[in-house]
């Protein structure tokens, strides 16, 4: 996310696999103008963890997500896919959830 100029929103989410989100939690919680909008399953369990939960949005899954996303991100900024869970369990791998967000997007444009 510090890599991008501009990211507005972000994407969390994907299969539990156990992973230690502290540092995530932290960071989202120091970034209080960042809006998230949490996948199931990893990203509805750090929902309670999070501060500021008037910007935090839950998706039931990535099409709702694109859809909260097209409608909370300020324009000209960025809405980044950065779920920091696997893909497995929805997807086959993690550049087929990529590709799926993609066409979402391109198909809401």
């Amino acid at each position: 996310m510090n890599a991008l100029q501009k990211v507005d929103s972000v994407i969390i989410g994907g299969m539990d696999r156990g992973v230690d989100y502290r540092c995530l939690v932290d960071y989202i919680n120091d970034h209080e103008l960042l809006k998230v909008v949490l996948l199931p399953a990893t990203g509805h369990q750090l929902y309670g963890s999070l501060i500021y939960q008037e910007r935090l949005f839950l998706a039931k899954d990535m099409e709702e997500a694109v859809s909260i996303c097209m409608r909370i991100t300020v324009r000209g900024s960025i809405c980044l896919l950065s779920p920091a869970a696997a893909s497995y369990g929805v997807y086959k791998n993690f550049e087929s959830r990529g590709r799926h967000f993609e066409s979402l997007v391109k198909d809401t444009l």
